[in-house]
């Protein structure tokens, strides 16, 4: 019953079990100092809400929010964990390990299901943590013969992410690629599922077909060097690419040496006939 008044579609059964202690005080529409105060607890999961609540939106202020500790169930990491942190697909838990924690603070939610409404800051523990990569991206990597660390089970420190308008902002998003981890910069739209982030990560981590122009230039360019490369478009279909400077800087002088080792191949090659002739 609780699930469905907050129109969460099974979320909050998924996460909190099938028994529930419930604790409701307030007023509905909230009246100044006397905000709704929603505290729901059960053998596996917590969550208590202070917010006012108008009837179309929940909106926190000051102290008030949302606190939760929850398991990592597959809906949970599909719809929060998969929204909030989208370059980590089906994200579970060792056994044993400690649940997630969330907390979101100073809040507008629309009830309405619009998330270009969306604003607040949520603080995401995910902790000690399993996943893959986003599709597309694991196996333009997989090409480089990773190791199996690419999706080894990984500890996150607690990620801010502060969302303005629908549209969540990373400074530093962590990402763990066999065994090293890398930072992402970007934002993600949650209401149009679309992303656009950067990094930079090192040449021998890119796969044969990552670029060809970047395949035709590799014998010139230090297998160490960190190449830039931008992650957009959707969750489902996402798109790859190198960093514009980077083609127009570091790409374009590789190219020019395989055009002049070409054309010094080639004048070689007509020199010797020569000296035959000769």
């Amino acid at each position: 019953l609780v699930d469905a008044l907050a129109a969460q579609d099974g979320l909050l059964v998924d996460v909190l079990g099938t028994e529930v202690d419930v604790k409701l005080a307030g007023s509905f529409p909230s009246v100044p100092g006397r905000p709704l105060t929603a505290d729901l607890k059960s053998a596996q999961a917590s969550l208590k809400l202070v917010a006012q609540f108008d009837g179309a939106t929940i909106v926190a202020k000051d102290a008030q929010g949302l606190d939760a500790s929850v398991p990592l169930s597959p809906l949970f990491s599909e719809r929060i964990v998969g929204k909030l942190v989208p370059l980590l697909v089906h994200a579970t838990k060792p056994a044993g390990a400690k649940p997630v924690a969330l907390s979101v603070s100073k809040f507008s939610l629309p009830l309405d299901g619009d998330l270009s409404k969306l604003n607040g800051t949520v603080t995401l523990d995910l902790g000690e943590v399993g996943y893959s990569l986003l599709p597309g991206f694991e196996s333009a990597l997989a090409l480089a013969k990773l190791s199996d660390k690419a999706v080894a089970s990984t500890t996150l420190e607690p990620l801010v992410i502060p969302i303005v308008n629908g549209v969540a902002g990373y400074d530093k998003l962590p990402v763990s690629i066999d065994g090293t981890q890398y930072f992402f910069t970007g934002t993600y739209d949650l209401a149009k599922s679309e992303m656009r982030f950067a990094t930079e990560l090192p040449l021998t981590l890119l796969g044969k077909k990552f670029s060809n122009d970047l395949d035709k230039a590799r014998d010139f360019i230090d297998p160490a060097m960190l190449v830039p490369i931008e992650i957009h478009g959707t969750w489902s279909k996402p798109k790859f690419k190198l960093g514009q400077k980077f083609i127009d800087d570091v790409l374009a002088k590789a190219l020019d040496g395989l055009l002049k080792k070409g054309l010094d191949d080639l004048l070689g090659g007509n020199k010797k006939k020569k000296d035959k002739k000769d």
